[in-house]
């Protein structure tokens, strides 16, 4: 009886630290000594009602030289059931579809979200202008469709 309490007691506890890959989202989950190198974008996307959006497509584009002329790079993050969204690593990204090493200014990345029967309404950049590298915090609101 002890045995399956405890079993069931870790059980649950794993499913809470892991419920929707949350932890992915946290911005204390990721190693502070890497984030001084990179530029991560997170935040929170909602209707004008105040309502959490899940399941809203994220596009992040850079505009970066290659060999042919500049070429722009573009990769998606999704909202979880709780609006939130987090990107990877645009450097890291960048490096890893065009095989180029960048430095990224946050102001060059484009941020655009969409969602059937919505349309991007206004977004609002939480980060000081000065802030280069580290996660970025830009919130989305969206507007229904008519």
């Amino acid at each position: 009886m002890i045995a399956r309490a405890l079993i069931l007691s870790v059980l649950f506890v794993a499913r809470l630290a892991h419920a929707n890959g949350d932890e992915f989202y946290r911005f204390n989950a990721l190693d502070g000594k890497d984030l001084a190198s990179q530029v991560i974008f997170a935040g929170i996307i909602k209707d004008a009602d105040g309502r959490h959006l899940n399941d809203v497509k994220v596009t992040f584009s850079i505009e970066v030289a290659s060999n042919y002329g500049p070429k722009t790079v573009s990769y998606n993050a999704y909202t979880n059931v709780a609006g939130r969204y987090r990107s990877l690593d645009v450097a890291s990204v960048v490096a890893t579809l065009e095989e180029v090493a960048i430095t990224v200014d946050p102001a060059q990345v484009q941020i655009t979200a969409t969602k059937k029967g919505f349309t991007l309404a206004r977004k609002f950049n939480r980060s000081p202008a000065r802030q280069k590298t580290g996660v970025i915090e830009v919130d989305i609101e969206m507007a229904k469709q008519p």
